[in-house]
């Protein structure tokens, strides 16, 4: 038996293609300029097998888990006399300065 057999009747749902997937974020996870580069990432593979009174059947349960590098935390600025209006705020531009507001669709 081999990863692709367990579960390949479930369809897109076998732990193939579950552990697939799970390759597949953490691809995605590290190409992310808003993860930190070093970090590591995990994929845990869990397979449990309950085997039935007469021993001649048993029912399989698997978990895919990964285990992902946060996103980096960022700052900005506030006006606290303001209602914490951020510094981004149109108010707060110099002249010639626009804002992602100002050049995308709503």
């Amino acid at each position: 038996m081999n990863l692709y057999e367990i579960g390949q009747e479930r369809d897109m749902n076998g732990l193939g293609k579950m552990v697939e997937d799970a390759m597949n974020s953490i691809q995605q996870n590290i190409l992310d300029q808003r993860t930190p580069g070093n970090a590591k990432r995990k994929i845990k593979i869990e397979i449990t097998v309950e085997p039935g009174e007469s021993r001649n059947l048993a029912n399989i349960e698997y978990t895919v888990k990964t285990e992902l590098a946060p996103l980096e935390g960022k700052s900005t600025g506030a006006d606290v006399r303001n209602g914490m209006r951020p510094m981004a705020s149109p108010e707060y531009y110099t002249d010639g300065q626009v804002g992602l507001h100002d050049v995308l669709d709503d």
